[in-house]
């Protein structure tokens, strides 16, 4: 007997034509019940929630490299070779970058930034620097743990991008874009 294969169809509308230059990390943050992400080279925050469509942008900084948030909610966005926690200013102003950094990585921020990212169920982020020209394998990735440390685990990326903890994990997927090739961390 054949298995009964299921149908669905779906709807796909376009919520908001945001008009990003390069928006990137899409997050779903399940404390305020809303997508987030950035627009990279504008620096920019942007949420949308579906429960009513509200939606804002808000800049924070010249130029953001990542966005993460974990499960309490809480934001961190990269910024230059720092990650830094977004906070929401008093009586539901808008929100800005802390000004003390998490952690920085060390390093040239003329030639280097971070670029993309991914948090564990620990809550360390699982970050990447690129050569700011996305042309030579300068980049290396890190494991930044929430007491401010900062541990290379692999080289030689041109631009580490699709960051991604496994389900269970115990995995780790990093894109390096222009070689098209993801690798997969045990």
């Amino acid at each position: 007997m054949k298995p009964r294969v299921r149908r669905h169809r779906l709807e796909v509308r376009v919520a908001w034509r945001a008009g990003t230059e390069l928006g990137e990390c899409p997050r779903w943050n399940p404390v305020r019940r809303r997508i987030e992400f950035i627009d990279v080279p504008h620096g920019e925050l942007l949420t949308y929630a579906p429960a009513d469509g509200a939606r804002s942008r808000h800049r924070l900084a010249e130029e953001l490299g990542f966005l993460v948030i974990d499960a309490a909610g809480e934001r961190v966005v990269g910024i230059g070779l720092s990650a830094f926690e977004v906070t929401e200013r008093a009586g539901g102003g808008a929100p800005s970058a802390a000004e003390r950094p998490l952690w920085t990585i060390s390093g040239d921020p003329r030639a280097l930034r971070l670029n993309d990212a991914s948090i564990d169920r620990d809550g360390a982020i699982w970050t990447g620097t690129m050569d700011r020209h996305g042309r030579q394998p300068l980049g290396v990735v890190y494991r930044c743990g929430r007491d401010g440390t900062v541990a290379a685990f692999d080289a030689g990326y041109t631009i580490p991008n699709g960051f991604a903890i496994s389900r269970a994990g115990d995995r780790l997927y990093v894109a390096d874009s222009p070689e098209r090739v993801v690798y997969v961390y045990e």
